[in-house]
């Protein structure tokens, strides 16, 4: 059985875990990253391997042109018209603008009968049963005919009209062209439309969610539903998910539009009633994948994000080697300041051995200062009691000593304020404490830095034995492409 989306990027996320040790590697990629490299996977693929999709389109009468602009992302590989023929008839195409192509055959399209059906047509998806109600199929349409809703984009060979109510198509019905059209509104087409064959991109069932509010059953194969739209948006074959759950049940009969069988018991980890409207469902033909090209897909797409994840680790490397550089710098700031710290405790140093030295000289100069006041004293008191004729010496010497004393009181006063400069010392001792707490501050830094990097480089350790695992990985997947390769082939078909 094809497998969805989500059982795909299981698949992938078990894988990237199996690659490291303790099973993270999944881990690093959220649900949208990994769906994203898959879908880009899924394109590649399908440049090798695509999928083919025959197109309907209508013919005018005496026009071999062909409007395209209802069909979306594909490319031409060759048409066919007339059809239904054996051998095929294949006609060449030629491109006339991006809405329209010319078949390359001489043939040109007859008149055909076109218009509405009467009645209510009811079409069931990924079935070829159609019914009606109210409706005259017997004598509206035929075999070859096409019909197509009115809503709907491709147009429904019938292989037979069994009544007037029933008929059947020549294929299954798709999933969006399911359900009752409105009435008297169903278009058909009389024989002349021409078939294109195109590639196309793969896809893997996305999945909608239901109506209504689904109830499973532990142990049981019965589902049943309160409000539901089972038989208009179910088929059998059709695959179901509890929104909360990771298994996923195929559809083997819809009994009604509330109750349905599966092909398989319910787990226990499902029982019980869904929320509302949020079930989901995958229809049959969603995943146009076979084995080969599901495991290509897998493959690439675990291999591109191994690869994704390495890239991620040599950004790291990269910044860790910025958050180096940022090391350097804060050491080289740290050992400028550890340098001034140096400076100023030297200098500090050197003025406190100055400033001792030059108080002791003051203090000399007093101890000087004071004696020569003595000796004036002394030669004063000589004259005390003695006539001097002209002059007064006794007080003359008298304002010597006293002239000495206060110079000698002023060099004491220099001593002290030399002694108080011992602050300025300080401060010194200040700045330089200031700096070494600058640079200790700095060594925090640098030490938050080296712990960042070492973080970085940590994860970068692993790069190798991750780059040898994803290295392998991707060999496989090119040999996987290489396996499924299909070479397209361009062939002169006939005009006539």
């Amino acid at each position: 059985m094809a497998r969805t989306l989500d059982e795909v990027l299981l698949i992938e996320r078990g894988m990237l875990d199996d690659a490291t040790t303790g099973g993270t590697l999944g881990a690093e990629f959220t649900d949208a990253e990994l769906e994203l490299i898959t879908q880009q996977i899924l394109e590649e693929v399908s440049e090798h391997s695509a999928n083919i999709v025959r197109e309907v389109c209508l013919t005018h009468e005496d026009s071999r042109e062909i409007d395209i602009s209802g069909i979306e992302n594909f490319g031409i590989l060759y048409a066919e018209y007339p059809i239904g023929k054996s051998p095929r008839e294949r006609r060449n195409v030629i491109p006339i603008d991006n809405d329209t192509i010319e078949i390359d055959t001489t043939l040109s399209p007859a008149d055909a009968d076109s218009g509405v059906l009467t009645g209510t047509v009811t079409f069931t998806a990924g079935s070829t049963a159609v019914t009606g109600s109210g409706t005259t199929f017997t004598t509206e349409l035929a075999a070859d005919y096409h019909i197509r809703k009115s809503t709907g984009s491709r147009w429904y060979r019938i292989a037979s009209v069994t009544s007037a109510t029933a008929l059947v198509l020549a294929e299954v019905c798709r999933g969006e062209d399911g359900g009752a059209d409105t009435a008297s509104v169903t278009a058909y087409y009389d024989e002349e439309v021409a078939y294109l064959f195109c590639k196309k991109n793969h896809k893997l069932a996305d999945g909608g969610t239901l109506t209504g509010t689904v109830t499973f059953t532990s142990g049981s194969t019965a589902i049943s539903g309160a409000g539901t739209a089972f038989t208009t948006e179910l088929v059998v074959g059709s695959r179901i998910k509890k929104s909360s759950g990771t298994n996923i049940y195929r559809v083997a009969s819809i009994t009604s539009n509330t109750a349905l069988v599966l092909t398989s018991t319910c787990k226990a980890a499902d029982n019980g009633a869904d929320t509302v409207s949020l079930t989901i469902f995958y229809d049959k033909d969603d995943t146009t994948l076979d084995s080969d090209e599901e495991k290509a897909v897998i493959v690439g797409s675990v291999a591109t994000a191994a690869l994704t994840y390495i890239n991620n680790i040599r950004t790291h490397i990269k910044e860790a080697t910025t958050l180096l550089n940022t090391v350097d710098a804060v050491i080289v700031d740290m050992a400028d300041r550890l340098s001034k710290a140096i400076s100023y405790m030297t200098t500090g140093s050197a003025q406190i051995a100055d400033e001792r030295t030059t108080a002791e000289t003051a203090i000399d100069g007093v101890s000087a200062g004071i004696n020569r006041a003595l000796d004036d004293l002394a030669l004063g008191e000589t004259y005390i009691n003695k006539v001097s004729y002209g002059g007064n010496p006794e007080s003359d010497y008298g304002v010597y000593a006293s002239k000495e004393l206060q110079a000698a009181t002023e060099l004491l006063q220099q001593a002290g304020s030399y002694m108080a400069l011992h602050s300025t010392s300080g401060r010194y001792s200040e700045y330089a404490g200031r700096e070494i707490s600058l640079a200790n501050g700095l060594l925090n830094q640098a030490s938050g830095i080296l712990r960042q990097v070492t973080s970085r480089l940590s994860l970068a350790g692993a790069t190798n034995s991750y780059q040898a695992w994803a290295n392998n990985q991707y060999a496989i997947y090119q040999r996987a492409l290489r396996k499924i390769e299909k070479t397209p082939v361009w062939k002169e078909y006939p005009k006539d």
